[in-house]
């Protein structure tokens, strides 16, 4: 009896700090991001200032956008079900912004601080007073002379429609599709077609960062395997219409070095001697472009791998690897066109179907980047995905000073710490500016969870099997993504790793994995 009554009363006292310590954590979060959101607002018109002497950008940021309502194409908007007829959700998502841009403070939250009224009101003062100022004095003050805009330069060629689905009588995608004419219109940034070269006043004009605009026309690939370098992309001479290639994908915050400084090298000769393998660098990470003047959106990334890989290679069949974020990307890419592809393996994918309360943007972002100060691993997500402002002081500090916590970072990690943590990692992890690094995450992953389900529904229509890797002790994105899929699709195959996170289930495991995503590409 005693026994049993202690056990009650440990029992009770381990909720009452579970209970206690959860609403410590709920008031200190609110007050720590009630500051960010009032620190934010002041900074909107700063950047706002500076931007319109240093870059003449005029509007530079989403913090009095309204979503846009894009018109829809009357044939496809017909296809759509009687319940969703009218909805602009399912165009969005493939060409335009993610709602999550606009609806950070206004609707993703009812217990957050908010003075949007001082801050229109603010930025509104700054603003206002700078069109009366003379463009010769700014542009002496900035030491460029002359005031006159930049013509923008083309990046790619405008494309027709965002869709290149295989027609297929039994997929029939309830898609509609963006105009070309509102996507223009609708874009506080522009679409990928125009893009100015220079770079931003707050990013790194580096030799290193600003490499890619030399090349601006196509993404930076490192090719393997059969009669190829690991090395920067070459001419693109390869073979007619090949049916044996992988294309690899990397997440967020990353490059094409996760997979050719990891697996690369443990690949067997077989698959070397009879496979070409593709470790791409997605749009506006690594050596691949980051125009300034673009959307980032799922349609810009599936059309500049398609037009850097798959037809400058002449790919006719492929096989698709990706990690994190890149599993968005891959599944986009095979949903487009299940039969050029060969088979799936996705590691560690992020997976967030809509909730009662929740569109599957909206609960991504919630639960990527929940605003609050514990976990710790939270507390950088939230900052840098709800302060578009916050961020970029960030990226200011960290990413435009590279070279200084790149040594920084490594001696801390590796010296003092004694982590494992490769170069390439603490490097890939600054190479991108905050425009890019902004807009994938909102566009491409937001709005990724729109597109995930999409290509899901077509993939299960016909029947492509999916392998899936995930660790356990994945805390960036946890092992429920996974399960969810499982649960909802029967053509998903999960292997689960114990105590693998969402890094060390390569890094520390490479030779395994690099078995493992070879068996699943010999195997077909």
């Amino acid at each position: 009896m005693g026994l049993e009554v202690q056990n009650t009363l440990r029992s009770f006292g381990a909720l009452v700090r579970t209970t206690v310590t959860n609403a410590l954590i709920n008031v200190l979060s609110l007050v720590v991001f009630g500051f960010f959101d009032l620190a934010d607002q002041v900074l909107c018109p700063v950047f706002s200032y500076l931007d319109w002497l240093l870059d003449q950008r005029d509007d530079s940021c989403y913090c009095h956008k309204d979503f846009p309502t894009p018109e829809l194409d009357n044939k496809k908007l017909a296809a759509l079900p009687p319940s969703r007829a009218g909805s602009a959700t399912d165009c969005e998502f493939w060409e335009g912004h993610s709602n999550t841009l606009y609806g950070r403070r206004h609707k993703h939250g009812n217990n957050h601080v908010h003075f949007l009224t001082l801050h229109r009101s603010l930025s509104a003062e700054a603003v206002e007073p700078l069109n009366l100022l003379d463009k010769r004095v700014a542009g002496l003050i900035c030491g460029k002379g002359s005031r006159e805009k930049s013509s923008d330069s083309e990046l790619l060629p405008k494309k027709e429609s965002v869709l290149n689905v295989a027609t297929n009588d039994s997929v029939a995608p309830e898609i509609c599709i963006l105009k070309e004419s509102n996507r223009q219109a609708g874009s506080q940034h522009g679409s990928l077609g125009s893009s100015s070269p220079r770079t931003r006043w707050s990013d790194c004009g580096c030799a290193t960062c600003t490499a890619w605009q030399a090349n601006k026309d196509f993404l930076y690939v490192r090719v393997g395997g059969k009669d190829c370098t690991i090395d920067a992309a070459s001419n693109g001479e390869g073979e007619e219409d090949s049916t044996n290639d992988v294309i690899f994908i990397h997440g967020f915050l990353s490059s094409s070095s996760f997979w050719t400084e990891t697996v690369f090298p443990l690949f067997s000769e077989n698959l070397k001697s009879t496979h070409r393998l593709f470790a791409v660098d997605v749009l506006g990470f690594g050596k691949s472009p980051k125009p300034t003047n673009c959307h980032y959106s799922n349609a810009d990334h599936l059309e500049m791998i398609r037009k850097s890989v798959i037809d400058r290679y002449k790919l006719k069949k492929y096989h698709l690897v990706a990690h994190s974020m890149g599993c968005t990307l891959a599944l986009s890419l095979a949903g487009q066109d299940p039969s050029a592809v060969r088979s799936i393996t996705l590691v560690s994918p992020p997976y967030y179907p809509a909730t009662s309360d929740s569109q599957p943007s909206v609960h991504l972002l919630k639960s990527v980047a929940p605003r609050k100060i514990w976990p710790l691993f939270a507390l950088g997500p939230s900052v840098m995905s709800w302060y578009e402002h916050l961020g970029r002081v960030v990226c200011l500090v960290v990413c435009k000073n590279h070279a200084f916590w790149e040594l920084a970072s490594a001696f801390a990690f590796n010296k003092i710490l004694r982590w494992r943590v490769p170069q390439f990692l603490i490097h890939d992890f600054m190479q991108h500016t905050h425009n890019s690094a902004w807009h994938i995450f909102h566009n491409t992953l937001c709005s990724g969870a729109y597109t995930t389900k999409w290509s899901m529904d077509v993939l299960q229509k016909t029947r492509k099997p999916i392998r899936i890797i995930h660790g356990d002790n994945d805390n960036i994105c946890p092992l429920q993504c996974s399960l969810d899929m499982k649960n909802s699709y029967s053509n998903v195959y999960l292997s689960v790793i114990q105590g693998a996170n969402h890094v060390n289930i390569l890094l520390g495991r490479e030779e395994t994995l690099a078995q493992e995503l070879e068996e699943e590409i010999l195997k077909v």
